[in-house]
């Protein structure tokens, strides 16, 4: 059994460690603007997770090979969760459009 919470930890952070990855490999430049944001986007969703699940009640979990263990379990998310977490992924993806050349950036 693998609870939420833990794969919605390992998916905040690692998004958050390539977007940091690629701006740093980028460096400082205009253009990637819209990236820099996308990275710190990511940074906040990944720490208001992060509390998010600290915050959660602990729940039983039986590991293979390791035992019984706690581990904190989120609730499923609501609609309005699942559609705020979607149009973040569609602005993440149109600002990373933007730094890529693919759209033009409405505020030149």
């Amino acid at each position: 059994m693998a609870p939420q919470s833990r794969l919605r930890l390992v998916a905040a952070w690692v998004l958050i460690g390539c977007a940091v990855t690629a701006v740093a490999f980028a460096g400082p430049n205009e253009r990637m603007y819209p990236a820099y944001a996308v990275a710190l986007l990511l940074a906040l969703l990944a720490w208001i997770s992060s509390r998010r699940v600290l915050a959660a009640p602990r729940q039983g979990v039986w590991r293979k090979g390791t035992g019984l263990g706690q581990e904190p379990v989120t609730t499923p998310p609501s609609g309005f969760r699942i559609m705020g977490r979607f149009v973040l992924f569609v602005v993440s993806l149109g600002l990373l459009a933007i730094t890529l050349g693919l759209l033009t950036n409405p505020l030149d």
